[in-house]
Parts: structure tokens; sequence; C-alpha cells
């Protein structure tokens, strides 16, 4: 599975506020949709604004696995 955000446009409204709220700019916009897409996954700091922000709970954020094993030893 990849890292960074998942967008799931059956839940998705095109609000935008993942778009805008990105500090990275991972997403861009498609016009034609209406709807964000994740142009760069690779370029997520993990941060979780844009899930912690979605209002139709349609982001989710996949850590990358180096973080998944460092916050799996933290809760140990």
């Amino acid at each position: 599975m990849p890292n960074g955000p998942l967008i799931n446009y059956e839940s998705c409204s095109g609000c935008k506020i993942c778009y805008e709220i990105c500090p990275t700019d991972v997403f861009g916009w498609d016009e034609e949709r209406k709807r964000p897409v994740v142009l760069y996954p690779n370029e997520c700091n993990s941060c979780g604004a844009c899930e912690f922000d979605c209002l139709q709970l349609a982001i989710k954020v996949v850590l990358p696995p180096w973080l998944q094993l460092t916050y799996a030893e933290r809760v140990k």
C-alpha cells in the first residue's frame, strides 16, 4: 500500500479543504471532476491535516512503513 493520503471519492464532496490546507502541496485539483487528486504522495509528511480537517471523512493518511514501526514501538 502506498503511503500518503488516500481519497474515498464516494465520500468526497469536493470542498477543497485538503487541497488548500496541505502544507506540502501533495494535492492537485481536477477541474473537470471538481475533486482533489494526490499528485505527489511521496511528498506527504504524514501530518494528517487533510485527514483531520476533511468534513466528509473521505481521506485516510497511510503512514510510511518506517513511521508505522516507530509508532508501534512507542505504544508498547
